[in-house]
């Protein structure tokens, strides 16, 4: 089974799950973006279904959607409609030897409606059909819901952690630092997937403090649509600002 970067409470409770074969009707992943939480739901998924591969007919994964408006790309809500998809899929007979894992990611992109229908399912399972929701906001599932699953949270990971990510590369302080606890975001961050560049985005936020209003509209104006690249940062900028912070306190 996949092996991650922190959370090993998690995978050990996992692992023993896979080796005794005693699986639970349905599981909820949540925590942080960037842990693993779907990675880790995936490989557990190919453990329950007996087979490794990837592309499998005995697990499925509904997630939200894109779409572009107005030049902005937007996530959609997952829907009764996909709800019922996966319904169909449960209903159907195992293609191998285990049992079938549905996966639902971003499960609090569920609205409502789609929330009640998957309670429904919940409320009488099929046979042989596992189910495994990953959120990043528990609060925004149905008490309902939740109450159904085998809850496991994921955790913000440590510096000492995250800098074996970065191996001996001479900016791991900076790669650990950006990260925020989150391996997933290191790994993006070393890859070159997103930009982070630490002296750059300090200034940037010193210039922001100093700015007047419609100069700060004119900013966000422009970085709008720059999507996990402006989070990041944004995220960069809350962590940085509670270090000076407790720093002035000490």
């Amino acid at each position: 089974m996949l092996d991650i970067v922190g959370n090993q409470k998690v995978i050990f409770f996992l692992k023993k799950e896979a080796e005794k074969k005693t699986f639970s009707q349905s599981y909820l992943f949540f925590g942080p973006r960037h842990l693993g939480k779907f990675s880790v739901a995936l490989s557990f998924a190919q453990e329950i279904v007996e087979n490794g591969e990837k592309n499998n007919a005995d697990i499925i994964i509904i997630s939200p959607k894109e779409e572009e408006k107005n030049g902005v790309m937007r996530i959609k809500d997952i829907g009764v409609d996909e709800i019922r998809q996966l319904q169909h899929w449960a209903s159907l007979y195992s293609s191998g030897r285990g049992c079938k894992v549905g996966i639902i990611d971003d499960a609090e992109k569920m609205t409502v409606s789609a929330q009640n229908a998957f309670l429904k399912t919940l409320e009488e399972p099929p046979l042989n059909c596992v189910f495994i929701l990953v959120c990043h906001n528990k609060e925004k599932i149905l008490l309902t819901v939740v109450s159904r699953c085998v809850k496991r949270k994921f955790n913000l990971v440590n510096d000492m952690e995250i800098r074996k990510i970065a191996g001996i590369a001479g900016n791991s302080e900076v790669l650990s630092f950006g990260a925020l606890g989150r391996p997933g975001m290191a790994i993006k961050i070393k890859k070159g997937e997103v930009i982070f560049e630490y002296n750059r985005i300090k200034e940037e936020l010193e210039k922001i403090i100093k700015n007047n209003l419609n100069e700060n509209f004119i900013w966000a104006e422009q970085n709008f649509k720059r999507g996990e690249d402006l989070l990041i940062k944004i995220n960069f900028w809350l962590a940085l600002l509670r270090k000076n912070m407790l720093e002035k306190e000490i």
